[in-house]
Formats: structure tokens, C-alpha cells, sequence
């Protein structure tokens, strides 16, 4: 039997598609009532002055900043990441970050599917979480005691006919 997925972290591009209601596929996903959405501080921070619709649900982790800095720098070395690279990916990297340690306190039960990370940033998830990339940040996740690497998808993966605007349709 398979166990259905329906919790899911967003970034902030998620948000505002969503709000802007580019994608209608991606709205009806959203609205659907058994799925449940949550986003974390880094996404509250890029959307600081802006109010997040409520079918969004805040979830605050005890990281430090400096604690997630240090590690975006890790992964920064560990990629060979220009200043304008690291600055342009903090963020993004930031986010998957906080969504892996926070995935167990939003879980009923361990019998329950782990909730994934929907993105549409498709230069972090090539760039990071390709076969290489994603062991790299799986390794500075461990160093660093951020929980696990979670699972992170583009709403072509998990949208049935979900079209991105760019031609790329997942049927």
C-alpha cells in the first residue's frame, strides 16, 4: 500500500504563483482540503510586509541564523560558488534547509508519508540536488545537525497536467 503524500513546505515562488493565480492546476492543488501547506522563516522574511494567504501555515524553526549562514558557505565551498552565486542561492538553500529539520513536527504519525519541499527554482534544484549535489547537501546536513535532506519536487512532478508556462508539461 502506498501512503498518500499531502503535507508540503513552499517556497516563496509557490506563494505568489499561488496569489497570482498563474497556474489553475496549481491553485486547485493548493485548495485541495486533504493537502496541508507550510512555509518557513526564510520564505516569511522574502514575503516580510506581505500577507501570506492562510491556507499557508507558518512554521518557525529554533535554527540559528548563523548557524544556516555557516552552512550555506559550506555548500558554497563545496560547489565552488562565486560571492554572487552564494548570495543569489542563500536563500533557496536556507529554505530546504529549515523544511528538512521542521518534516517530523508536522507529521500525525511516523506511519504517515514525510512531507516534501515544492519548488519551481529549477537552477537550485539542478544545481543542488542532482545526484552529486544532493550528497553534498545530504553530507552538510549531517555535519551540521540539520535533521535530513528533504524531498524536493517541482510541481511538474507531483501536478497531474501542470503546465509551467514554459512548455513543460507533466501529464
Amino acid at each position: 500500500m502506498r501512503i498518500k503524500i499531502n503535507r508540503y513546505f513552499v517556497d516563496t515562488n509557490i506563494i505568489i504563483d499561488y496569489e497570482r493565480a498563474l497556474n489553475y492546476k496549481l491553485n486547485e492543488f493548493i485548495n485541495n482540503a486533504d493537502n496541508i501547506f507550510y512555509y518557513t522563516e526564510t520564505v516569511k522574511t522574502e514575503l516580510l510586509g506581505h500577507v501570506v494567504p492562510a491556507i499557508f501555515n507558518y512554521m518557525p524553526t529554533d535554527l540559528h541564523q548563523v548557524r544556516k549562514l555557516a552552512a550555506c558557505d559550506m555548500i558554497a565551498r563545496e560547489h565552488r560558488l562565486s560571492d554572487i552565486q552564494k548570495r543569489k542561492f542563500q536563500n533557496d538553500i536556507c529554505i530546504v534547509f529549515e523544511s528538512g529539520y521542521m518534516c517530523a513536527d508536522v507529521m500525525d504519525s511516523i506511519k504517515e508519508a514525510a512531507p516534501i519541499l515544492i519548488t519551481n527554482n529549477l537552477k537550485m534544484y539542478k544545481k543542488f540536488l542532482s545526484e552529486n549535489g544532493a550528497k553534498s547537501m545530504e553530507d552538510c546536513i549531517n555535519k551540521c545537525g540539520f535533521e535530513h535532506l528533504i524531498t524536493v519536487m517541482n510541481p511538474r512532478e507531483i501536478i497531474q497536467d501542470y503546465d509551467d508556462g514554459w512548455g513543460a508539461q507533466h501529464v
